[in-house]
């Protein structure tokens, strides 16, 4: 089996948003990953529900939805009416967050938490039993480009360990590339998100940049 690799919209050229989709899709994409952000939550604002009504709209690949946002069991049901396959949310973010993942679980839609830089597994391990996957943040969230915290790569061998215990895939999101690629899915990691360090801004077309990561893992890839 190979990795996942999730290209993230927030790193794409919004003016032509339709565009960079296709070319995403057509180059090899696995999964469509859209922040969602609030402005309370983490500082910055990300795609609006417009924008991810025409990506759903659009999209031949599964879409999951990563919702930096406070309580994000007021809003769920906006999201749960779109074509969306994974709903990730923050466990800090919510106030009871099994009830959450039940009610994304109940619309037939697949659940994750998202662990960020200073969050422990000890403090989401009873969710563990629950959740589909766990997206661990390398960076502090919010913006693209923030700084890589290589000290997060304990948390990632931690929480490898307990895969196979508690069945839950592992998303990487933020400063990806190919090294951290092979050193992360060595340790277990399943799925990558990709930004600006990985695939955008690169002078490489994204079919080139997806054969190389091809390679990666010696070709072999899970269709999303």
């Amino acid at each position: 089996m190979g990795y996942i690799y999730c290209p993230s919209l927030m790193c794409a050229d919004f003016a032509h948003l339709k565009r960079e989709l296709n070319a995403l899709q057509e180059a090899g994409a696995d999964i469509v990953h859209v922040d969602m952000m609030d402005g309370q939550y983490v500082e910055n604002f990300g795609m609006g529900m417009q924008d991810l009504a025409v990506v759903c709209r659009e999209a031949s690949i599964p879409i999951e939805v990563h919702l930096m946002i406070l309580r994000p069991e007021y809003h769920i049901f906006k999201f749960l009416e779109l074509e969306i396959d994974t709903i990730y949310f923050h466990p800090d973010a919510v106030r009871h967050p099994a009830h959450l993942i039940d009610t994304i679980h109940n619309a037939g839609k697949m659940a994750g938490i998202v662990l960020n830089p200073e969050t422990s597994i000890g403090t989401v391990v009873e969710l563990l039993y629950i959740v589909d996957y766990v997206m661990v943040m390398m960076v502090n969230p919010g913006f693209s480009g923030n700084a890589y915290l290589p000290y997060i790569e304990e948390k990632v061998r931690g929480l490898c360990g307990l895969k196979k215990q508690y069945r839950f895939e592992i998303e990487i999101d933020g400063g990806v590339d190919e090294d951290i690629i092979r050193r992360l899915g060595d340790y277990g990691a399943d799925r990558f998100v990709l930004g600006t360090t990985a695939l955008f801004r690169r002078k490489k077309s994204y079919k080139e940049v997806f054969e190389e990561l091809d390679g990666i893992n010696n070709g072999q890839r899970i269709e999303g």
